[in-house]
């Protein structure tokens, strides 16, 4: 895994603005008068990695919470990455090993807490499918500066995201499917502070 950045599903700005064009299907505004507000996101999900080369499927399960402040908590395959809004903590149960650095130092494009709310800043969707009450919606290489195209796939009853589905120009393909979202949970206390395993291996790179 490339330390240097946090798994690339959670992609985009740190304050995302929420618009919309006359293009855009109308259960994508649902879905941004939902989320826009959330201070909030606590979420579980399962990543499915189809690597096209090897023709092998990995799955993860993981977790996320995020608060204000880029206050951030997420779990996914036995990395945990903590973060107070200042610095970030990444612990690999596997390596016993923490990483130490900066926010400041985190490829912004990969930053946690967009894991819900990257996707829906963007315009240029159209729908794809319409099937027992779920939408497919996708959105072009080109609106998202990737190389390969995006699909949410959302309940049409709460708009609530289901799942996302991104590809990159190698055919790799990354779904993440959420199997429970709440927006304004309480935070637990010290969710966003992390301590040290005993005998862990440090790299503190602040300095």
């Amino acid at each position: 895994m490339n330390t240097h950045h946090i798994p690339l599903m959670f992609a985009a700005a740190l304050a995302p603005v929420f618009c919309a064009t006359v293009d855009d299907p109308a259960i994508m505004q649902k879905v941004r008068e939902k989320y826009r507000t959330a201070k909030t996101v606590r979420a579980s999900f399962v990543q499915r990695t189809w690597w096209a080369v090897r023709e092998k499927e990995e799955t993860k399960s993981g977790t996320l919470l995020t608060g204000a402040d880029d206050k951030f908590r997420v779990e996914l395959g036995g990395v945990l990455w903590v973060c107070d809004g200042a610095t970030v903590w990444q612990y690999s149960r596997a390596s016993s090993q923490v990483i130490i650095r900066p926010l400041s130092a985190i490829d912004r494009s990969a930053h946690p807490s967009q894991l819900l709310l990257t996707y829906i800043n963007t315009t240029g969707w159209r729908q794809t499918g319409d099937s027992a009450g779920v939408v497919t919606v996708e959105a072009a290489p080109d609106s998202l500066r990737r190389r390969g195209p995006v699909h949410l796939r959302i309940d049409t009853g709460t708009a609530s995201i289901l799942a996302v589905v991104t590809q990159d120009g190698n055919g790799n393909r990354n779904t993440y499917s959420f199997t429970s979202i709440r927006l304004n949970a309480p935070v637990p206390k010290g969710s966003f502070a992390f301590a040290v395993p005993k005998n862990a291996n440090i790299l503190d790179t602040r300095n």
